[in-house]
């Protein structure tokens, strides 16, 4: 699909003198003047973004979800921005996601998100990352040493890693023995043939359609033996606003 971390302890504000404000003798702190009351209420209205669209089996049964990177303004595809600007999108789905809880955002099934080579090598600011969040490698990552290195060691704490938009690329081929899913946006099938699909299955994979978008497509993809789809024919992605959404207290 092409894609459109510790918690840190909350800073304790301090007065000029450095002193961190003490409770009046009656419990509770003064009110704030009203208008750093208007900026915070401000902050709380401004919305916190994600996409989300589902995963289903070619039976309709629900799988799973992938989270998107989504803002209030508009903006051009997120895999065609630089790649400082992609690690800071990935690393706003994360931490967004582990903030509300994986289960809120996608129930009981996988939450795949897009990943770059920062967050394979390990040199993305994250908190541990809890099994259920899968990482889907987007087309920019390199299948170098380190990044090989990173899927494995993600595989083997239990995350399931996906190629994102598979076209049989030198560096996707690289990682094809070292990857649980391989994803297939459709208009890339129609263009390199029924080959691709042989490819994405090499080393056993499970197979998954993107842009499924009309019945034609969910009966091809029956008939190609994909294992799981998406698209807007099953589900549109969704835009959350999840500002207000508190922590669930777990990263399942």
């Amino acid at each position: 699909m092409r894609a459109d971390g510790s918690h840190r302890a909350p800073r304790v504000p301090r007065q000029r003198g450095g002193e961190v404000p003490r409770q009046r003798e009656g419990g509770t702190l003064p009110s704030p003047p009203p208008a750093h009351r208007q900026a915070g209420e401000a902050d709380r209205r401004r919305p916190v973004l994600l996409g989300r669209q589902t995963v289903f089996t070619v039976g309709g049964a629900r799988y799973g979800c992938e989270l998107l990177y989504r803002s209030a303004v508009a903006t051009t595809p997120v895999d065609e921005w630089p790649a400082d600007e992609q690690d800071r999108a990935t690393r706003h789905v994360v931490l967004t996601a582990l903030r509300c809880g994986l289960e809120a955002l996608g129930g009981h099934g996988p939450v795949f998100v897009n990943a770059t080579r920062t967050l394979f090598v390990g040199e993305m600011d994250l908190p541990p990352l809890p099994a259920g969040m899968g990482l889907e490698v987007v087309e920019s990552v390199r299948a170098e040493p380190d990044v090989v290195a990173g899927v494995r060691a993600l595989r083997d704490a239990g995350h399931l890693v996906a190629i994102d938009d598979f076209s049989g690329l030198p560096d996707q081929l690289v990682l094809l023995p070292d990857v649980d899913l391989v994803k297939i946006d459709l208009r890339d099938l129609r263009a390199h043939g029924a080959g691709l699909l042989d490819a994405a299955r090499r080393y056993g994979a499970t197979t998954v359609a993107e842009r499924v978008e009309t019945p034609d497509d969910l009966a091809w993809c029956r008939t190609l033996g994909f294992d799981l789809v998406q698209g807007n024919l099953l589900e549109p992605a969704l835009v959350l606003d999840v500002g207000r959404v508190r922590s669930s207290g777990s990263h399942r």
